[in-house]
């Protein structure tokens, strides 16, 4: 039986074009259990619009929208007592 991991995507990971695809894929492919908080969105697209002066929020937000329709179950809340933990989960 395979085991499945959640993987909250860090807006780390988010900023680069082809590792967002990539590790998109495989959520879409139920590879993965892709999890964000709206926090890590924020940065995400703060980042990029920081640094790429020839995209617009709305460009951003369009994909975020995308992310959000197609990753069902994708936001982690009341994570906050987390933060500072060093857990693992896998499902099964």
């Amino acid at each position: 039986m395979a085991t499945t991991f959640i993987t909250i995507y860090d807006a780390n990971v988010l900023y680069s074009a082809p590792l967002h695809n990539l590790l998109m894929r495989l959520a879409l492919e139920d590879i993965l259990l892709a999890r964000w908080t709206r926090k890590i969105y924020d940065d995400w697209i703060c980042n990029v619009l920081e640094n790429r002066k020839d995209l617009r929020r709305e460009q951003l937000e369009r994909t975020s929208d995308l992310m959000n329709g197609h990753v069902h179950d994708n936001y982690v809340t009341d994570y906050t007592d987390l933060i500072h933990s060093s857990l693992i989960f896998f499902v099964e």
